[in-house]
């Protein structure tokens, strides 16, 4: 019987990353798909979405792989040292084992939000069949603002619920997780240049109408004779409202259109 999912645990330099590989079914394609979830902040809402990928994708034959970051979820590190330099390094090293130890002709990537940043990272050195980007942070002062207008907002929307508004220390945090001053200072210098992506299409899908801006990217890039498409999916529950992020709420469409690409792509 073919298993359905193998979980296991992958030494990196920041320690041990936690990995669901999910294993193709039927015909299989030679071709993996790393999954890249968004921040701490934004985890759980995209949990399950995350996940449906992955099987939806296994189901068509692809081997996929969804991983925790250093310091979340199950993989080792305490969640005050979150940062992107660790998880960078532990997404290339999930690559490498993919490719070297699964015997998988292609590797794809799909990013979702501060995933797609660091996703975006790790393709400037690594050469990817598809960089699939979803809601991707492209400018992370701009990012870091949208989180602490989140902090601000939930405080005051609940003053007799925790975390209180009269407690100082959650000035350090994001619905609950910390934002630590390392990671404070990488986003603010995070500008992730989809011009250096080495992967053979470059996908944008945007959920929310952020002024045209990944549209106008991506036509500005077909310009220069690049293979970049653009999705658009749309969205009402916006990523900077913080009401929704306790919630697993993403359009199902979002789902059909990235399954809907890869099946193409593998014809």
């Amino acid at each position: 019987m073919q298993r359905q999912q193998n979980s296991f645990y992958l030494d990196t330099v920041e320690g041990r990353c936690y990995v669901l590989h999910r294993p193709a079914k039927g015909d299989r394609r030679r071709h993996g798909v790393i999954i890249c979830g968004p921040a701490p902040f934004e985890f759980f809402r995209s949990h399950w979405t995350r996940n449906q990928m992955a099987l939806r994708l296994a189901r068509r034959g692809f081997d996929t792989f969804c991983f925790d970051y250093p310091s979340t979820g199950d993989s080792d590190g305490d969640s005050s040292n979150f940062s992107i330099a660790s998880s960078i390094l532990s997404l290339e090293r999930l690559v490498q084992y993919a490719i070297s130890e699964m015997g998988l002709d292609k590797l794809s990537m799909v990013g979702m939000r501060l995933g797609a940043a660091i996703a975006l990272e790790v393709s400037e050195q690594i050469v990817s069949e598809s960089l699939f980007l979803i809601d991707p942070i492209l400018d992370g002062s701009v990012y870091l603002k949208q989180l602490r207008n989140m902090q601000h907002d939930s405080l005051y929307d609940n003053p007799y619920e925790p975390p209180f508004l009269n407690n100082q220390s959650s000035l350090e945090e994001v619905l609950g997780y910390p934002l630590a001053e390392r990671l404070v200072d990488e986003l603010m210098q995070l500008a992730p240049n989809i011009e250096l992506a080495q992967s053979r299409e470059l996908v944008l899908l945007e959920s929310e109408n952020q002024a045209g801006s990944l549209l106008r990217l991506s036509q500005q890039h077909q310009d220069q004779g690049k293979q970049v498409r653009y999705i658009q999916s749309p969205n009402e529950f916006h990523w900077s409202d913080w009401r929704y992020n306790n919630m697993q709420i993403l359009p199902r469409s979002l789902l059909q259109k990235l399954e809907s690409y890869f099946m193409g792509e593998s014809q």
